[in-house]
């Protein structure tokens, strides 16, 4: 998962999607039966983690470690799979899952994990790829090449992007990101690869509506 330090109130711009379209589905390891056992914070209802979360309390956070180790996990154990969540952070992660439990409290978070694992499958990477560092300001990404490649398609189809799909982050890709972020209302748009933008841009089809600025 790639690593970004973000400060707390931009996080709080990202609206997220409800994840009800997505919790039926089937688990991506279990019994013949679709289940399986959920150790640890897992076992918490959506309830206490929406109150945990507004308080920042140690349990949120130890529910967001959870969250690692599951797709940790999923990357060591899924075929053909690298990243589960080659972009997304674990914060971003979270505020999917608190959209999806404010209005499911009575829900198991593990379970909520295992069904948003499923709506991730469609954009994971499934080989290694080359990390980028990508700077500005006080902010620091470092990001898969192979995410870039993406970002360049996603912004070559919508008409912001006329150079090569080369995963590298240089003037032409922040320039055009850029420009993408202005048409949408994004304040203060430099052409970094925020979660905001990189969410919009590479998840169309999930299911889940984009975040609005």
């Amino acid at each position: 998962m790639v690593a970004l330090r973000k400060q707390e109130n931009r996080m709080k711009r990202i609206a997220v999607a409800a994840l009800a379209c997505i919790v039926p589905m089937t688990a991506l390891a279990a019994d013949k039966e679709g289940r399986s056992a959920i150790e640890g914070a897992g076992f918490a209802d959506c309830q206490t983690f929406v109150q945990e979360r507004e308080k920042k309390s140690t349990l949120y956070f130890r529910l967001g470690g959870w969250v690692e180790g599951y797709m940790t996990a999923a990357n060591e154990y899924m075929d053909d799979t690298f990243d589960l969540s080659p972009w997304q952070n674990t914060e971003l992660l979270l505020l999917l899952v608190n959209n999806h439990c404010t209005g499911n409290p009575e829900q198991n978070f593990g379970t909520v994990i295992r069904a948003l694992s499923q709506a991730l499958m469609a954009n994971r990477m499934t080989e290694q790829s080359p990390i980028v560092d990508v700077t500005e300001g006080d902010q620091d990404l470092k990001i898969y090449r192979e995410v870039i490649v993406r970002l360049q398609e996603a912004l070559k189809q919508q008409g912001f992007y006329d150079g090569g799909l080369d995963g590298d982050f240089g003037p032409g890709t922040r320039a055009a990101l850029k420009a993408y972020q202005d048409s949408v209302g994004i304040q203060n748009a430099t052409g970094f690869p925020d979660q905001m933008s990189l969410y919009r841009l590479l998840t169309p089809e999930s299911g889940m509506q984009p975040p609005q600025p």
